[in-house]
């Protein structure tokens, strides 16, 4: 999605990970991720990055935090101004009712597959968003919306083997082969929330889609 605030430019994805850019007259912005957990009111922080638009530095302009899982964040984006220091410009906390989320099943075993759509009408009932289903067996896909359009979140439902080849894994790996943000927030790899190989079909897709 793309949002206008004055003369800043917004872009923010969750497809399937969260990313953002921003575009706009000022050489300093900040972007923030922070999660609500368990329905607390209160969120916790996750990541920050800090965008430097300076022609004489290096620069990365984008942000992105690669964890696919469910998480209830609320991402925010603040701007340097001179004399004043940081001034929010914009906040988009995750909501995907009435939105397109589309549900790839990674699986050659239709059981597995017929399993994990049972987490998906679980969590279409929770958050009522628009179903989107992609797998090899079109009569699991025929169940849901055949929409063509872009979606507001992608996840990515299978047993995805973790690898120290993977490189949005590199020095990420903090905390006993897991992965850790916000000092609070572990997790076993930014595809499955636990070792996949410990857990039921079930439990991996309700792990996935935040619903254990």
């Amino acid at each position: 999605m793309f949002i206008i605030v004055n003369n800043e430019r917004i872009e923010i994805k969750f497809d399937p990970y969260i990313y953002v850019n921003v575009w706009g007259p000022e050489h300093f912005y900040y972007v923030e991720v922070r999660e609500y957990v368990k329905d607390n009111p209160e969120s916790k922080f996750v990541e920050g990055f800090h965008f430097n638009r300076n022609a004489n530095v290096v620069k990365d302009y984008n942000f992105y935090f690669f964890g696919e899982f469910y998480g209830d964040y609320e991402i925010s984006i603040f701007k340097f101004v001179k004399n004043v220091g940081l001034q929010k410009i914009h906040s988009h906390r995750y909501n995907d009712c009435g939105q397109l989320v589309q549900f790839n099943l990674v699986t050659d075993n239709i059981e597995d597959a017929k399993i994990w759509t049972k987490s998906i009408d679980e969590y279409q009932k929770k958050h009522g968003c628009i179903v989107k289903v992609n797998s090899k067996f079109e009569e699991i896909n025929n169940q849901y919306s055949t929409e063509i359009q872009s979606p507001y979140k992608t996840y990515n439902i299978g047993r995805f083997h973790k690898t120290v080849n993977d490189f949005k894994s590199v020095g990420e790996t903090r905390k006993y082969g897991n992965l850790w943000f916000g000092n609070w927030k572990v997790f076993w790899s930014y595809q499955h929330p636990r070792n996949w190989k410990e857990l039921s079909a079930k439990e991996i897709s309700d792990d996935i889609l935040g619903l254990s």
